[in-house]
């Protein structure tokens, strides 16, 4: 599998929280903003695969303005 296949695949598991929704509007960004600049840009900083919630891992990415933010 090539890697923008496998970032396809990943993108349609990428899901938010309710937290995480709350930080987004604190933050005043965009969810589909958000969901593309993971699978576009994102790289994994930490694996968390025993998470009570259900795997999971922290992800590092960068947003059209460059700016970095941090999803978990």
């Amino acid at each position: 599998m090539d890697i923008m296949a496998l970032k396809a695949a990943i993108a349609v598991q990428i899901r938010f929280g309710a937290h995480g929704l709350q930080a987004l509007l604190d933050d005043n960004l965009d969810l589909n903003e958000m969901r593309t600049s993971i699978v576009a840009t994102g790289d994994m900083i930490e694996d968390y695969p025993n998470d009570p919630r259900g795997p999971s891992c922290l992800v590092l990415s960068l947003l059209p303005d460059g700016s970095q933010v941090h999803t978990a």
